[in-house]
């Protein structure tokens, strides 16, 4: 299934059942960043020329953006796997750095919580001064992309036991199934 991040805030599900290929990777990362990048660009646009009105509609909003900032860039500069040459394929762990990248512009999953970019860019359009999103960055991998990827190359051992768990389940699926079918039939 295909992930579209058109709002920060719709990150791929955190449950503990994923999967390498489901885990974010360095250029889920990336893209992940840039996503952030370009709506922090676009809110710091709508605020900057009306920051003075913005302060008197919303007297909170400008220590909430700063905020916002400080938490962003230090989650930013944690993250290793922005540079390739730090980075051992395979071993660090992308997800922890996509993790500390997400929650840093929204604190609880799934949840606009205050000081949020998502909420800051709703605060600063209720008081007027809404951003513009069109040209918004969207994910250039899919799924299925990844599973090619994952599939064009010799697998790595953390990606064997990937696949040994699906085909696990599958073949645990298939055997209630054909259970399931005699109970019936």
């Amino acid at each position: 299934m295909p992930r579209t991040r058109t709002q920060v805030g719709a990150f791929p599900d955190n449950s503990p059942q994923r999967g390498a290929m489901d885990a974010p990777d360095l250029a889920d990362l990336r893209e992940l960043v840039a996503l952030i990048e370009f709506r922090i660009m676009r809110t710091r646009n709508a605020y900057e020329p009306n920051a003075v009105a913005v302060a008197m509609k919303d007297p909170t909003w400008p220590f909430d953006w700063q905020a916002l900032l400080a938490r962003y860039q230090t989650a930013k500069a944690l993250c290793v796997g922005l540079d390739p040459s730090t980075m051992l394929p395979d071993v660090t762990p992308q997800d922890a750095n996509y993790e500390a990248v997400a929650r840093s512009v929204q604190q609880v999953a799934s949840t606009r919580s205050k000081g949020d970019l998502s909420d800051l860019m709703a605060r600063i359009a209720k008081v007027g001064f809404p951003v513009d999103e069109s040209g918004t960055p969207q994910p250039k991998r899919t799924f299925n992309d990844k599973f090619l990827e994952y599939t064009n190359h010799v697998p790595t051992p953390g990606q064997l036991v990937s696949f040994t768990k699906i085909a696990v389940l599958a073949f645990v699926a298939w055997k209630v199934i054909e259970h399931v079918s005699k109970k019936r039939g």
